[in-house]
């Protein structure tokens, strides 16, 4: 897939996972080498989970299948109106965000920088500085490790590890799902059993939704 242009408007069709193989594949490579596209990726991810995440006020629920119909039917129109769509998205949720706020506003997920080894930063106002222990890692927050290695506690008691030349961030939270997006390299993690909220862990190409056990996740 040549170029961010094409990339931006295939965004919404990836999020909503309605793309073909051969484009997902492309679409994937890009942003692995693209951080503009990936930061626009996080955006569309987000709108697109706040519409979802709507509470069911009087008269909402129609309005909330209506938003998310137009957003399946505008990934099957021409590629060159999907930057409309976006915008539109956006603007849906920023109303989803003002509801929410008014009628609940979930616990966030978070995460504590335990301990570290070597190298650890975490960006903060557009750059990167070094982290110690003890360090916050909010929502949209970015950690990466360089030759280091950095433990992590989440706030619902989730113990993540980060390997060596890899980089997290913190998802918004929403009604239904918490979790981390790895961005690059390789994590362990031994989660929590959860009631409420799923854990779910991302990567550029995909997802895992996580029900209290040890595991690993890497993408290259």
């Amino acid at each position: 897939m040549a170029g961010c242009e094409r990339a931006k408007t295939a965004l919404p069709a990836w999020v909503l996972g309605e793309l073909e193989d051969a484009e997902r594949a492309d679409l994937a490579g890009h942003l692995a080498t693209c951080e503009a596209c990936r930061r626009e990726e996080a955006r569309v991810a987000h709108a697109v989970a706040a519409m979802r995440a709507m509470p069911e006020l009087p008269a909402s629920a129609m309005r909330k299948e209506r938003a998310l119909a137009a957003a399946r039917g505008a990934v099957e129109r021409p590629r060159h109106r999907r930057l409309r769509w976006v915008a539109a998205v956006a603007a849906v949720a920023v109303v989803a965000f003002a509801v929410r706020q008014a009628v609940h506003r979930p616990e966030t997920f978070a995460l504590r920088v335990e301990s570290v080894e070597g190298v650890v930063e975490r960006e903060e106002a557009g750059r990167w500085a070094a982290v110690v222990a003890g360090a916050p890692v909010g929502e949209g927050v970015r950690l990466r490790t360089a030759a280091g290695r950095a433990t992590l506690m989440s706030s619902k008691g989730d113990r993540v590890v980060l390997d060596v030349d890899s980089e997290i961030a913190v998802d918004a939270t929403t009604e239904v799902e918490e979790g981390i997006l790895l961005r690059a390299g390789r994590l362990w993690c031994e989660a929590t059993k959860r009631s409420g909220r799923r854990l779910v862990i991302r990567t550029p190409v995909g997802r895992v939704d996580v029900v209290g056990t040890k595991f690993e996740v890497s993408y290259r």
